[in-house]
């Protein structure tokens, strides 16, 4: 099975986390696609972007979360790339069947993020991305998450980039 991951993070190169995430995850056989490097202005080669997309089986999407969502970028790049006629339509089925998930990080505790919030769980809070891969045909697979992420030893970060990669493999 092809691995694509579309890595969300604006400065991958500050972040402790997402960036062992991401060398873990190049151990692997994955393509990669940072959508901040080759996007700094958030104008998508179109054509290019779904090509990756059409020669993968799995997508991962990796970002942290901000503010109960996903980077900016992302929601650009899902409203610019999943366009009428290739992910959806009549004859958009270009994404039907593939396995979509996601890797994301908090830098809150799981039991923080949905005390006093309007989400009872943390999937919650990415309804409409899980809704967004319906539409187009594609299959949920579970989320990988990490949490309290600025707290994290790197002993635990160690293991947590073990388990990122079991993740992308299985």
């Amino acid at each position: 099975m092809k691995t694509l991951i579309i890595l969300a993070h604006p400065d991958i190169e500050a972040s402790r986390i997402n960036k062992a995430l991401k060398t873990a995850a190049l151990e692997s056989e994955v393509s990669m696609s940072e959508l901040y490097e080759k996007y700094p202005d958030f104008s998508f080669d179109v054509k290019k972007e779904q090509e990756l997309l059409v020669k993968h089986d799995k997508i991962i999407l990796q970002f942290p979360c901000f503010w109960y969502s996903s980077p900016p970028v992302l929601k650009k790049y899902i409203d610019d790339i999943f366009e009428y006629g290739f992910a959806y339509g009549s004859s958009g089925t270009a994404l039907k069947d593939k396995e979509f998930g996601f890797c994301v990080s908090f830098g809150a505790k799981e039991d923080q993020l949905c005390e006093e919030s309007y989400c009872n769980r943390v999937e919650d809070i990415f309804i409409p991305l899980k809704c967004s891969f319906s539409f187009v045909g594609a299959r949920f697979i579970k989320p990988f998450f990490i949490f309290d992420a600025q707290n994290l030893s790197d002993e635990d970060l160690k293991e947590k980039a073990r388990a990122y990669r079991d993740y992308i493999k299985a």
